[in-house]
């Protein structure tokens, strides 16, 4: 993994865009995948939890998704928005 893929923040002054990578335990349900929990800052952070999850949910597999936030002046993107309704059920305040 190089020195860029650690980064989580990636400010561009220019244009004011802002992305930040961020990591949800997830699990497989029959009726698909379910997020367990809020995002966390690290995949190793979401990692940890994978065990307690999977338990919680009866053996089920967990596993971590990562997410690139991207933000404009301080604002959600509508994509963004949207792909945390859509994917992680979270309402974007």
């Amino acid at each position: 993994m190089s020195d860029n893929d650690k980064k989580t923040d990636v400010p561009n002054r220019l244009d004011g865009l802002v992305r930040r990578r961020v990591f949800f335990t997830m699990v497989k349900t029959p009726a698909g995948n379910v997020r367990a929990g809020n995002a966390y800052a690290s995949e190793e952070a979401a990692t940890e939890w994978l065990d307690f999850v999977s338990a919680a949910f009866g053996g089920r597999q967990a596993f971590v998704e990562p997410l690139d936030l991207e933000s404009v002046d301080g604002r959600l993107s509508e994509e963004t928005v949207s792909i945390l309704d859509k994917r992680f059920n979270l309402d974007a305040v």
